[in-house]
């Protein structure tokens, strides 16, 4: 139920931070605007490498190490900084909801600051219980220790960039 609330608010803030001016709107369909989340099935989002942009909505994560993610056959996987890691992810009751699977990885040794990012990206994809495209960009709400959410943005990846 507390997704489900979580999401009617996450789509109400975003409607109300879209609206706005004195003037009357023009009838007909409204386009997404620009913060406003656009529901897609899991499948859209296969066949891109997605690179993690920021952690929360006003904390960008780290260039280096980069981490990305992909999803194709009911996985997501990628780099979670110097370890490759896969989960199983089952699509929700609710149109954008899902549920992430156990993380696995490999356990290359890892310098301290790459291990802090790698741990706290799994914490969080781990917590994942809802996804959408805002502007592009693939959103990832998960529930954060304090029971609020948190919001991770991933980019489309350049496939030339290092990896």
């Amino acid at each position: 139920m507390r997704a489900v609330l979580s999401l009617a608010c996450w789509l109400t803030a975003a409607a109300a931070a879209c609206a706005g001016g004195s003037a009357p709107a023009a009838p007909g369909p409204a386009a997404p605007g620009p913060a406003e989340p656009v529901q897609v099935a899991l499948r859209d989002l296969a066949g891109k490498e997605w690179v993690l942009q920021s952690w929360d909505a006003d904390e960008a994560a780290p260039a280096s190490p980069r981490v990305t993610l992909t999803y194709k056959d009911d996985r997501f996987s990628g780099r979670s900084g110097c370890n490759q890691y896969f989960t199983s992810v089952t699509p929700g009751a609710e149109p954008g909801q899902l549920v992430v699977g156990a993380i696995a990885s490999t356990k290359m040794a890892c310098a301290q600051p790459i291990l802090a990012v790698e741990s706290r990206f799994q914490q969080q994809l781990g917590q994942v219980t809802r996804f959408a495209l805002r502007d592009g960009k693939l959103a990832l709400a998960y529930a954060k220790k304090d029971a609020s959410d948190g919001m991770m943005l991933f980019v489309v990846g350049d496939t030339a960039a290092p990896r």
